[in-house]
């Protein structure tokens, strides 16, 4: 493997791995809160939305067939509806005040981003 394929391997993994330190956080957040009397809202159902779709994406990565065979329409159906939540998860956190709204904002994201990267690269390879 040469330098530009290594450099491209290892951005790749760094943008793979860039949601665990936010979702760690938020969680452990969450955690905190829901022992004290703040009102928590949606955050936890976003939350987990969240982290199963982050779950979802690495699954895929490493089992095929999570995902769908390649070309397939439930891959390309799986891909476009975790890229379709995780914006509206997007565009939802940024419109409502939630006591972890920069940390749901920074993960879904980043999220939507992955989900992004993955449809681009699915149709393209």
């Amino acid at each position: 493997m040469g330098t530009p394929e290594m450099i491209m391997y290892l951005a790749v993994v760094l943008l793979l791995a860039l949601p665990v330190c936010p979702l760690a956080l938020a969680w452990g957040r969450l955690i905190r809160m829901s022992r004290s009397s703040v009102q928590l809202g949606a955050a936890p159902t976003l939350l987990l939305v969240m982290t199963t779709s982050y779950l979802l994406l690495l699954l895929g990565l490493v089992l095929k067939n999570i995902l769908g065979p390649d070309y397939s329409t439930r891959r390309f159906a799986t891909i476009y509806l975790n890229l379709t939540v995780m914006l509206m998860i997007t565009l939802w956190t940024s419109l409502k005040g939630s006591p972890l709204r920069s940390l749901l904002i920074v993960v879904s994201a980043l999220l939507t981003a992955l989900w992004a990267y993955l449809a681009i690269v699915s149709s393209v390879v």
